[in-house]
């Protein structure tokens, strides 16, 4: 019997409403993701060891028979060139998958990343936000959509990726989701018509890294899927209490914009109107009509 392998792939991008996405997927019938929802085997070190490969194929061994879409979603694997040639070995191993990739305003991301990262530990003690743009390249690189789609498009040609953005997503959930359900073939259903709750986000990654470091990440996710809604938002909430992120201000705001513009310019010619709503898009925008502007 062949072993179950994943036909999708969500690539990211990491703070850009992949969990939502993969929360508003798996509620179809015939979707299944596996307990872990970040492998991240594509881009993991030891990716090589044929051990690894065993591992990651375990991950697929209770996917269903009528399972149309058997996915994942690893944020990592849209970080170019930061862990090897992730799209080569997704296709030394998978083939031709679906692609996924959903996209936020590349400033707005790259803040919440590195609010994720501190508050996840990932920055020694006393980490500014300045020093963490200046000394993380991966806040930027995860950013630079156009960068991370050219990758993919070489390897599996253009159109290969079917892009998302993640502020249409929170603002039309139904007619989002039904256009990624036309690309995977599966029909629309009636529980995309709604998000979820919004979540204390802060509180939700400070619980969950204080209950990995006790319990590991795979015991932490099944004592959470024990728990009711409301206590698991109380602990949330206690755990984000002393949490306290440092600002970013609007000085490393703007080299932020700065480090993607380049980039930003470049999706916009490959995804035009659809990331109009962004202020980032905007501000390129203006200063292009700026500059096109005949002197007086």
């Amino acid at each position: 019997m062949p072993e179950t392998r994943p036909n999708t792939l969500i690539i990211g991008a990491m703070k850009a409403s992949t969990t939502l996405l993969y929360t508003m997927l798996g509620r179809h019938p015939r979707v299944w993701f596996p307990h872990d929802k970040e492998p991240h085997y594509f881009t993991a070190a030891d990716y090589d060891d044929p051990k690894a490969w065993q591992r990651y194929l375990t991950l697929f061994k209770g996917c269903p028979d009528d399972a149309r879409i058997i996915a994942e979603a690893s944020t990592n694997y849209s970080k170019l060139p930061h862990f090897g040639d992730t799209p080569g070995r997704i296709r030394a191993k998978l083939g031709q998958p679906k692609l996924v990739y959903i996209l936020r305003d590349p400033v707005a991301r790259a803040v919440s990343n590195f609010r994720h990262s501190f508050v996840t530990r990932q920055y020694p003690a006393g980490m500014t936000s300045e020093r963490a743009f200046a000394e993380d390249p991966i806040l930027i690189t995860a950013s630079r959509y156009a960068q991370q789609l050219d990758a993919y498009h070489a390897e599996f040609g253009e159109g290969s990726v079917y892009v998302m953005i993640a502020e249409r997503l929170h603002a039309d959930p139904a007619g989002e989701m039904a256009g990624l359900g036309s690309y995977l073939g599966i029909d629309k259903i009636d529980d995309w018509a709604e998000t979820p709750d919004a979540v204390n986000a802060i509180g939700q990654l400070a619980a969950a890294d204080r209950a990995d470091r006790l319990l590991g990440p795979s015991l932490r996710r099944k004592v959470s899927a024990l728990l009711p809604r409301a206590v698991k938002d109380k602990l949330k909430n206690a755990a984000s209490s002393d949490v306290q992120v440092p600002d970013v201000d609007a000085a490393t705001r703007e080299r932020v914009y700065n480090a993607v513009a380049d980039d930003l310019a470049r999706l916009h010619t490959m995804l035009g109107s659809a990331i109009d709503l962004w202020p980032s898009t905007q501000r390129l925008t203006e200063a292009t009509t700026e500059r096109n502007q005949p002197a007086a």
